[in-house]
């Protein structure tokens, strides 16, 4: 596939907010090893905004438009500094946008690049200090680099390099949120906001099988 139409981008959309929702439970309890319950909730709620925003998407909203409201609907109804983190997140995917009706490989690179920058903007953080960072900028870095024609690959491969990163966390001591007052004891365990990371982009990935 050498690019996306709008089809394809909801199916997408919709695969990830699935998988979003499918594993909230099982990242509720990771969650809670450091005395927090929330995150699962977190994942759950972005994946049925995520849902409803597609389903209720109309012919006339541009897929810059699309995003940007997603995000600023995830700002306003998931609490605490997740909401602006994964709002930022999708916000920025649709910045570099216009009025395109299908994405090109070249659309997708800047998207990313973008929203990655939108995220920085909220954050000191950076690879290594085990938050959902060190998932995504493997994945962004990895989409931003690709020099294939394959979309198809492209999400598959920058599924697996978010996943990798996240996995790489369980090497890591927490440094940001309620994690970080466990220090050492964090290490061992996976990065929950990582971990949803590579969720998402599995999803992502899933679509396209399906």
């Amino acid at each position: 596939m050498k690019e996306l139409t709008r089809n394809n981008l909801k199916k997408m959309l919709l695969s990830a907010s699935k998988e979003l929702i499918l594993h909230s439970d099982e990242i509720t309890k990771i969650d809670a090893l450091f005395e927090k319950r929330n995150y699962g909730l977190v994942t759950c709620k972005i994946g049925k905004i995520l849902e409803t925003k597609v389903e209720n998407w109309e012919e006339n909203i541009s897929i810059k438009r699309f995003f940007t409201s997603l995000g600023e609907e995830v700002i306003a109804c998931v609490y605490g500094t997740s909401g602006p983190l994964w709002g930022n997140l999708f916000i920025g995917l649709g910045t570099p946008l216009t009025n395109e009706t299908t994405l090109t490989k070249e659309n997708l690179k800047e998207m990313f690049s973008k929203s990655l920058s939108e995220v920085f903007e909220l954050t000191p953080a950076g690879l290594g200090d085990k938050t959902f960072l060190d998932a995504y900028i493997p994945a962004v870095e990895y989409i931003k680099g690709y020099s294939g024609e394959s979309i198809t690959q492209m999400f598959l491969i920058a599924y697996k390099e978010a996943e990798k990163g996240a996995i790489k966390t369980k090497n890591y001591m927490a440094k940001f949120g309620t994690a970080k007052n466990y220090q050492e004891k964090t290490i061992g365990t996976i990065d929950i906001g990582a971990y949803s990371i590579a969720i998402l982009f599995k999803g992502f990935s899933d679509s396209f099988s399906k």
